[in-house]
């Protein structure tokens, strides 16, 4: 799984779990510190924590991610997940229009929603498969280079013994 896709299937598991506008903020550009930041909202202050629990578990699971450490108690409006080069905030819809974190980090980064997100990883997945088509077109023509010389070989083999 490559980067872009460990993003996604972080985005893909909080949108299962009924996460509102999920926000993936690209800083690796403008930051020598952090890489990303992924923002969702949750309907209350038990749909955070619960958010969180599922994020930290299927990262925990998986090791797509290091977790360096969790930050928010059961009643937190917000809480966070450091991920080493990346971040996860998940917030009240109240606290996150209050803070509006996304507006300062969207200035240093790339900002997309999920499904603009889930389109670029389509789009690198067809780009992959366009290139490993373009290196079995080579691998072949390679191949029918060395058949052609082979052929050639043998028929002036051939023509000599003549």
């Amino acid at each position: 799984m490559d980067y872009i896709e460990k993003l996604g299937y972080i985005c893909k598991v909080l949108y299962e779990n009924k996460a509102e506008n999920i926000l993936y903020i690209n800083t690796s550009k403008n930051s020598n510190i952090v890489n990303f930041f992924i923002i969702a909202t949750g309907s209350s202050v038990t749909h955070v924590k619960s958010l969180i629990d599922i994020c930290y578990e299927e990262i925990c699971k998986t090791e797509i991610f290091n977790i360096n450490f969790r930050e928010g108690f059961n009643t937190s409006k917000w809480q966070v997940l450091d991920l080493g080069d990346g971040f996860i905030h998940i917030f009240t819809k109240e606290e996150r229009e209050k803070y509006n974190i996304e507006k300062l980090l969207s200035e240093s980064g790339n900002t997309m929603t999920y499904a603009k997100l889930l389109k670029k990883i389509a789009a690198l997945k067809v780009n992959d498969k366009k290139r490993e088509r373009e290196a079995v077109n080579i691998k072949d023509k390679n191949n029918q280079r060395k058949k052609n010389k082979i052929n050639e070989a043998l028929y002036n083999i051939n023509k000599d013994k003549k």
